[in-house]
């Protein structure tokens, strides 16, 4: 019968640069002598920076200097992308000598919460590995994305694409080629949408009472919509209208309140009856949200 390995706590703080606007999550680093440099994905045989160097400058080894991964260099490009970067677990047991996904056990898992509200222009959380996107998964209260595509979810007062990509270690069957290409996809995406400045200002806020419930959309200082709920038992919200106000159509705001109303229900055992037309054709298109319907 094998021995009860001790806890490992994270060994790094979160890289969280100002303007990060995607926020890169693996499930947690290997052991420490398996390290060339005092930063994440730091296993020389993992292809992370060898990936970003083909995906910006075309060239994999351009992090790279003989055995070991250039620190400077990556810390300030992650820096001026605009990349966060940590893990989906603070504390593991290691059941092997090594970071695969299935010989870690999660003690503790972060407090993605508190990191997003450390970068308030992040909307895309970015996970590198199956057991890592299983977690945030868990933590988000949603399903887990096929690999190399996102699902919208609404998470911490904003909305989130949560990304399900390759794994970069090389034990992940995909050749690197295909994984640096799915990466490219990801951040082609994530440039288009910087561009058309996507709605990264909107602000959710929520108001109940015994017998009814209010979603607010703020922009700014302004608000631009609303959708009211009434709860004819305490566990059932009947959403019975969505309005977006004149002048702000088309920015996804009435997606955004009731994606805020589906990540509420499932953060308090709620049910939702969807009797406004907007809601109801929203929450019935996919088989996504069943598990809070009625």
């Amino acid at each position: 019968m094998l021995a009860t390995p001790e806890i490992e706590r994270h060994p790094l703080h979160p890289f969280l640069p100002e303007n990060a606007q995607v926020l890169m999550l693996g499930s947690f680093p290997p052991p420490k002598e398996r390290w060339c440099m005092n930063f994440f994905y730091p296993n020389p045989q993992n292809d992370m920076w060898r990936i970003m160097g083909q995906v910006f400058f075309n060239d994999k080894n351009h992090f790279v200097e003989g055995k070991v991964f250039k620190y400077e260099e990556i810390v300030s490009f992650c820096g001026k992308q605009g990349i966060a970067i940590f893990d989906t677990a603070q504390a593991v047991r290691r059941w092997q000598g090594n970071a695969a996904d299935e010989h870690l056990e999660i003690v503790e898992q972060t407090d993605i919460a508190a990191i997003l509200q450390q970068i308030p222009q992040c909307h895309d959380i970015c996970c590198t590995g199956g057991k890592a996107a299983d977690t945030l998964a868990e933590i988000l209260h949603t399903t887990t994305p096929k690999p190399g595509e996102y699902i919208e979810t609404f998470f911490a007062n904003r909305t989130i694409r949560f990304w399900r990509m390759p794994s970069t270690s090389r034990a992940y069957p995909l050749s690197f080629d295909k994984k640096a290409a799915a990466y490219q996809r990801m951040f082609k995406e994530l440039n288009k949408s910087t561009a058309k400045k996507r709605n990264t200002m909107i602000n959710i806020q929520h108001t109940e009472t015994e017998r009814n419930g209010i979603f607010e959309a703020w922009l700014d200082n302004t608000q631009v919509g609303e959708m009211t709920y009434q709860r004819p038992t305490p566990q059932r919200m009947v959403i019975d209208h969505t309005r977006v106000f004149d002048g702000f159509e088309g920015r996804g705001i009435a997606r955004q309140m009731v994606l805020a109303a589906v990540d509420f229900a499932r953060a308090n055992n709620r049910q939702i009856i969807p009797i406004c037309s907007y809601a109801q054709a929203f929450l019935t298109r996919t088989d996504e949200y069943k598990d809070i319907l009625v």
